[in-house]
């Protein structure tokens, strides 16, 4: 018995050049589908690094507000330290400015806000993180974003820790009695306050020169702008981003970053 293949209308060669030309369309439809995608995912990628660009600028400014008033938060921790050593049981309140602002009269005077965690943000990169965004980046440039952010983090879990002994320290902010006991526990917690505030002033000069090394450099007019703000709201305490050794440890080589230009 024999089989026989059909045979194409217009002969075996036109057959295989109808099925090469949809071979060929196939292959273009899908380069070009291609092509599209990569195209869509410049766009998105180039948006998401405008995006987290931005969020850091915020962050390097909080961050530069926070090496400024470091001085600030150091002398206002040294007056109640000494005020706790007088003698006698008596515990006078020592009000920074009167009105709403009086309840908050105990803390340095840098807290005068309830919180400072709240300074320092990451939702676009959170966002980044939730929906593969960043699957589309170069790995380096994906790498530079992770540590830059974990910095960030590093900085809002220091300004917990400080919210937690704020709180701690609110009872100084009323005329009392404190007996020896009570004083020593004060002075513990502002020593403690000390400590963070040196650690974040520490931390926020890295992260900008970090953040400088990447190539996202703070903006000289955003320095100079936090600047102003840090002077109008605590005063003379406030210092320029290059002038803060005061604020920090002794040796410490944060004092050998280079003032953001």
């Amino acid at each position: 018995m024999h089989f026989h293949l059909p045979k194409p209308l217009h002969g075996w060669r036109a057959f295989a050049g109808e099925v090469g030309i949809i071979v060929v369309g196939v292959l273009i439809a899908l380069g070009a589908e291609q092509v599209v995608e990569v195209l869509h995912w410049r766009r998105e990628t180039a948006t998401l690094r405008e995006n987290l660009h931005r969020e850091i600028r915020d962050n390097q400014w909080n961050a530069a507000l926070r090496v400024m008033i470091s001085g600030c938060i150091r002398q206002r921790i040294g007056r109640l330290e000494s005020e706790l050593t007088r003698s006698g049981v008596a515990w006078a309140a020592d009000p920074v400015e009167g009105g709403d602002e009086q309840r908050w009269s105990a803390l340095p005077i840098a807290f005068k806000f309830p919180s400072m965690q709240s300074f320092y943000t990451s939702g676009h990169w959170q966002t980044a993180l939730a929906s593969g965004e960043l699957a589309h980046m170069p790995d380096g440039e994906r790498n530079g974003y992770s540590y830059t952010y974990q910095a960030i983090a590093d900085l809002e879990a220091f300004s917990a820790q400080e919210d937690a002994l704020v709180g701690r320290l609110q009872p100084l902010a009323r005329d009392q009695r404190l007996d020896a006991q009570q004083r020593l526990d004060f002075e513990a917690q502002l020593a403690s306050l000390d400590h963070l505030n040196v650690v974040q002033t520490i931390y926020s000069r890295k992260f900008l020169e970090g953040t400088r090394r990447s190539g996202i450099v703070p903006r000289r007019g955003d320095i100079d702008a936090a600047y102003r703000s840090a002077r109008a709201e605590y005063g003379a305490c406030a210092t320029p981003l290059g002038l803060t050794a005061d604020a920090l440890s002794p040796g410490s080589n944060a004092t050998k970053v280079k003032p953001e230009s």
